[in-house]
C-alpha cells in the first residue's frame, strides 16, 4: 500500500440517538447527512463522517452490532486507504461491502477500511487507542498505515480525535470521549 490511511469514519453506539444527534450537532458542529431507523449520520465540517448507532438497551453504549454480539467498545474507527481490496489482503475480514470493509485487528477491534475523499478541515484527525495487546495493536494500525497512539489498557478502546477550538476531552451524553485537539496540538502530535 502506498500512502498513509486517512481518518474518515467513526461509528459510535449510543443509547438515544436523537439525544446524540442534537449533542454532536451542537458541540461538534456537525450537520446531518442521512439518517434511518435506529441511526443516524452526522458530518463534519472536513466531510468526516460520524455515524450514530441504536444500541442494546441493555448495555447502552456499549454492544457494537459488528462485534456479532459480543461486547466490545462504543465507537469503531474507520480509516480512507489508496486501495481498499489491497490494504486487507490476509486480514481477517469480519464484514465485506463494495469497497467497505471490517478487518478485525488482534484485540479484538474492528475497524472499517474504505476509500472516502475528505478535506482535512475541521473534523475527524485521527483516533486515541487502548488496548491490552499494544504491541500487536501498534503493528496492526502499522500494517494499515496509521500512526494514531496506541497506550495499554485492560480491554480495547477508542477515542476519535476532532479538531477543535480548544483541546479538551468532551463526553458525549452517553459518556463515550471524544478528544478535541487544536491545529496547533496536532501539529505537536505529528
Amino acid at each position: 500500500m502506498t500512502g498513509a490511511a486517512v481518518a474518515v469514519y467513526a461509528a459510535v453506539v449510543v443509547s438515544d440517538v436523537a439525544v446524540s444527534s442534537r449533542w454532536y450537532a451542537s458541540t461538534l458542529s456537525c450537520t446531518p447527512e442521512e439518517h434511518g431507523e435506529g441511526w443516524s449520520c452526522m458530518l463534519l465540517p472536513d466531510h468526516s463522517a460520524i455515524e450514530l448507532f441504536a444500541g442494546d438497551p441493555a448495555h447502552p453504549g456499549r454492544t457494537f452490532p459488528s462485534y456479532a454480539g459480543r461486547e466490545g467498545p462504543a465507537v469503531m474507527p474507520g480509516y480512507s486507504v489508496e486501495d481498499p481490496e489491497a490494504t486487507v489482503g490476509g486480514l481477517a475480514v469480519a464484514r465485506s461491502l463494495p469497497d467497505w470493509h471490517v478487518v478485525v485487528a488482534p484485540d479484538g477491534l474492528r475497524i472499517v477500511v474504505t476509500h472516502r475523499d475528505t478535506d482535512i478541515v475541521l473534523g475527524l484527525v485521527g483516533f486515541r487507542y487502548e488496548s491490552p495487546a499494544v504491541r500487536a495493536q501498534r503493528a496492526f494500525l502499522d500494517r494499515l498505515g496509521v500512526d494514531d497512539p496506541v497506550t495499554s489498557g485492560p480491554r480495547p478502546s477508542v477515542v476519535p480525535v476532532v479538531v477543535g477550538d480548544s483541546a479538551q476531552r468532551l463526553a458525549d451524553p452517553d459518556g463515550n470521549v471524544i478528544e478535541l485537539v487544536t491545529t496547533d496540538t496536532l501539529a505537536a502530535r505529528r
